[in-house]
């Protein structure tokens, strides 16, 4: 019968597109700003300079000679006050009445009255007198942080920003490559019969001859 071959073409694989790549966004926050605090007016150290005598500063406070021990016979003390508009609290007051003295802003105080709520004046000057018998625990008087019957101001809170939105990056399609035909098997040519040569059908069933049997023989 002979033979056939043949050359199938190779399919090509189509190109791939690559999609362009997204912007990217940068997103810049603000800066946050700090909250603006006011000006401290606490007194601190220095409300108070002892400019005479045996009288001790402590921090915003002062106190007689020798607190919380009873002070001395026949002493005095000058103080100058450092800070202004500052309301005068009292943190312990026990002298010998009418006789030994506190005096502020030219008002005299003895025995277990202070000169709680009075206002200080920058400049101003206590003094601080005794007499030469009956010592008493002494004093103690402070500065406190705000002036008569006001109050701190609040702190001023940063202004918020409002948060800044991110689009989100488009997405772009990606092709899909295209398919190719694939190409079926071959067809498969007939047998060609050599020429002069019939193509018979089946054998048919085999012949059987049969002999009929003669006459018996005479008997013996």
């Amino acid at each position: 019968a002979g033979w056939k071959i043949c050359l199938l073409a190779t399919p090509t694989e189509a190109p791939t597109t690559t999609p362009p790549a997204a912007p990217t966004t940068t997103v810049t926050m603000p800066p946050t700003e700090a909250p603006t605090m006011p000006p401290a007016d606490a007194p601190g150290a220095g409300a108070w300079s002892v400019t005479e005598g045996a009288c001790a500063v402590d921090g915003n406070c002062v106190t007689s000679p020798n607190f919380p021990s009873p002070y001395g016979d026949s002493q005095s003390c000058s103080i100058s006050v450092n800070e202004n508009g500052k309301a005068i609290s009292v943190g312990s007051f026990q002298t010998e009445r009418n006789y030994d003295k506190l005096f502020v802003n030219g008002e005299a105080f003895s025995g277990s009255v202070g000169p709680e709520g009075k206002i200080s004046s920058t400049g101003g000057t206590i003094t601080w007198t005794t007499d030469n018998s009956v010592a008493s625990a002494g004093w103690k008087i402070c500065l406190e942080g705000g002036s008569s019957g006001g109050s701190q101001p609040l702190p001023t809170d940063a202004p918020t920003m409002p948060p800044t939105t991110t689009m989100a990056p488009t997405e772009f399609p990606t092709d899909a490559p295209e398919p190719f035909p694939t190409e079926g098997p071959m067809p498969t040519d007939a047998p060609t019969s050599p020429p002069g040569v019939g193509v018979g059908g089946p054998p048919g069933p085999p012949t059987t001859t049969t002999t009929p049997a003669g006459p018996p023989g005479p008997p013996r």
